[in-house]
């Protein structure tokens, strides 16, 4: 999703014990916007951090502490057949980790 799309950009909050610390240093990269995550369809309720390349989604955090990224669909293949990651319903160069 672009970040114009996903609601208010407010700061991301913090996140669950091992979360956070990823959190701060994707957030320390050159030219990446952090965001607070929104539930999908309710963006009045945060739902944990997004990560912004320019206006692309490179992806997010929730504050259950599953991870949704966004690689090309070879490599996320490659992640879900080594059993490192989980297939994402929303697209196939998407991944989920928990």
């Amino acid at each position: 999703m672009r970040l114009k799309d996903k609601g208010p950009v407010i700061a991301p909050p913090v996140l669950s014990v091992w979360g956070q610390p990823v959190s701060l240093e994707i957030r320390s990269w050159p030219g990446l916007i952090s965001a607070t995550h929104w539930m999908l369809g309710n963006a009045t309720q945060v739902d944990g951090a997004d990560f912004y390349h320019r206006d692309s989604e490179l992806g997010h955090i929730h504050l259950d502490g599953e991870i949704h990224l966004s690689l090309n669909a070879e490599m996320c293949r490659a992640l879900i057949d080594s059993s490192l990651a989980q297939r994402f319903r929303w697209g196939a160069s998407w991944f989920s980790f928990r």
